[in-house]
């Protein structure tokens, strides 16, 4: 009667984790999507009930990041070997040229060689190089787990799927942390195999 009992609760335990990855898993698709940019300007967004909290969690912001170091001397090294008539002097991180007419030759060199470098010139011909990086608002440990990664929000969303009904039904027993634990792995594996499946099938779908 004990093994009967448990192989039970072992089922239900399962079938309980395969109800709660559905969940996390359509609260996910009920916010998927991407937003479209129109002729006029304007931004059309997904029209899945949830994509809003995406979109905002999701926010970017473009960020400057100069060279500096190593790196902006293998990036001037670079530039020499292309055209080896550049003389340079750098200070810090700012560079100038010896003959200053040379600043739009250095300019179309430098985008032959990477076309996302920016020159950002100063006044006195002195000038500094850096690319645009495009940099979340939201820190990746908040937006990721509420809705943005499946596999993430297992441990978000466990706590009104697992964590808030099993000590209100049985306290806080030890066990019921260490089955807390294995429940997020599950989950997170389970997200994982289902979304991935579920991506494959649509990419599918739509080739014919």
């Amino acid at each position: 009667m004990e093994f009967q009992n448990l192989f039970f609760a072992v089922i239900a335990m399962l079938g309980y984790v395969i109800l709660q990855s559905l969940f996390i898993l359509g609260v996910r698709i009920a916010a998927d999507g991407s937003t479209e940019k129109l002729p006029n300007g304007k931004d059309k967004d997904s029209e899945m009930i949830l994509y809003p909290i995406l979109k905002f969690l999701c926010r970017t912001k473009k960020v400057p990041i100069y060279y500096i170091g190593a790196q902006l001397d293998a990036l001037l090294k670079q530039i020499k070997r292309e055209n080896p008539e550049f003389n340079f002097t750098i200070v810090g991180e700012m560079i100038s040229l010896q003959d200053t007419h040379d600043i739009k030759a250095f300019e179309n060199t430098l985008y032959n060689l990477n076309p996302n470098v920016i020159i950002d010139l100063n006044q006195d011909n002195t000038f500094k190089l850096y690319i645009v990086d495009e940099v979340f608002v939201v820190n990746k440990y908040l937006r990721k787990p509420i809705i943005q990664c499946p596999i993430c929000m297992s441990s978000f969303w466990s706590i009104f799927s697992y964590w808030i009904p099993m000590i209100y039904l049985f306290g806080t027993p030890l066990w019921l942390f260490y089955l807390g634990f294995a429940n997020i792995c599950i989950l997170a594996s389970l997200n994982w195999l289902i979304w991935i499946k579920g991506n494959v099938a649509r990419a599918q779908l739509l080739k014919h």
